[in-house]
């Protein structure tokens, strides 16, 4: 049930990005809540202060840094696009990560959720 949620979501949200595309506008006009809607400026002051530390386990416990929510989400939004899409992605993780890094810095006021649609418009077509 969870996995026909998450696809009916992101097929909205691809048929949403394909309209606006046809009439030339790259970001599409979508609701996005949580961490897509933080800037790219945010991921980046993210990575600086905790580098690529991710998380640590405590008492049995995981608990995420900043960086690795903002990863995680990223990891999603990829997958749920995939699915949507069917198709698979070419890249792995880090070739993700690594790319919006690369992005936001030149872009820092951009939303990661722009970020994440510019990544796939550009690498993955």
């Amino acid at each position: 049930m969870t996995r026909i949620i998450v696809t009916l979501i992101a097929l909205g949200l691809a048929t949403t990005a394909a309209a606006q595309e046809q009439k030339g506008n790259l970001a599409p006009i979508i609701t996005s809540m949580g961490l897509g809607n933080d800037s790219c400026g945010s991921f980046l002051e993210a990575r600086r202060a905790n580098s690529t530390y991710v998380g640590a386990s405590i008492s049995g416990e995981f608990f995420y840094s900043k960086t690795g929510m903002y990863e995680q989400w990223m990891l999603g939004f990829a997958t749920a696009t995939s699915i949507s899409r069917g198709k698979e992605i070419t890249t792995d993780a880090d070739g993700i990560v690594g790319w919006v890094q690369n992005y936001c810095e030149k872009n820092p006021a951009d939303n990661l959720i722009t970020t994440m649609h510019r990544f796939f418009m550009e690498t993955q077509k």
